[in-house]
């Protein structure tokens, strides 16, 4: 079945409030970074139009798009800070975990303004081990195969069985549209391995779900 992507723009513009409340954030830092999802791209060009307006330097890094954050990461050496135009917490925390930079959200739609601070990175890098610790216990796994657009990587599901029983442990392969909790329930496996959106363990799940780049700690 062939899909068409069509790129859908929040219509809304950043409230004059709301960019005034930002200059502070940015006071004194020599060039900022600009970095948003796909539907805040035209606020995005807003910000920067702004910050421009105001003797600010910045540019505009690009999109994230799902885990990708290499437009970010390609001008991880001349920015100081980043501002991620878009909602929720997943893409900030991904870009400061890896980056390791200042990183501000600027959401269009609450029109709110957050800092991601160290304490929340620390703590989500704690959580995320002690998923892992939990995950090195098992005998018996269930790897996470998405038939979604750009998330199905049964490939990598077929690398990751043959490492966990190279390992002298059971692995099986599941696949499926929907991951979430009540699909996976009655499956007797004592963790599972999610090779699509590392999202998904954000959700609640039963059993500890840990993503496929982390199985190297478990073995």
């Amino acid at each position: 079945m062939e899909i068409i992507f069509v790129p859908c723009y929040y219509t809304k513009e950043i409230s004059g409030e709301l960019l005034n409340e930002l200059l502070k954030y940015v006071e004194g830092v020599g060039k900022t970074g600009i970095t948003y999802v796909i539907q805040h791209e035209k606020n995005a060009h807003q910000l920067k139009k702004f910050l421009e307006e105001n003797k600010k330097h910045a540019i505009i890094c690009g999109k994230i798009l799902g885990c990708d954050i290499s437009n970010a990461k390609n001008h991880e050496a001349e920015v100081e800070k980043f501002i991620y135009v878009g909602s929720g917490k997943f893409h900030p925390y991904n870009l400061k975990a890896r980056i390791g930079k200042d990183v501000l959200i600027l959401d269009p739609i609450s029109q709110t303004i957050t800092k991601i601070s160290d304490d929340e990175i620390k703590l989500m890098e704690r959580k995320r081990y002690a998923r892992i610790a939990k995950a090195s216990l098992a005998r018996t796994y269930g790897i996470l195969v998405s038939l979604r657009t750009y998330q199905m990587n049964i490939e990598k599901a077929f690398q990751l069985k043959e490492k966990i029983e190279s390992a002298g442990r059971k692995a099986f392969i599941f696949v499926g549209n929907d991951i979430n909790d009540s699909n996976l329930l009655g499956f007797e496996v004592d963790a599972f391995v999610n090779t699509a959106c590392p999202r998904i363990n954000e959700d609640e799940f039963s059993k500890v779900i840990i993503n496929a780049d982390e199985v190297e700690y478990i073995l």
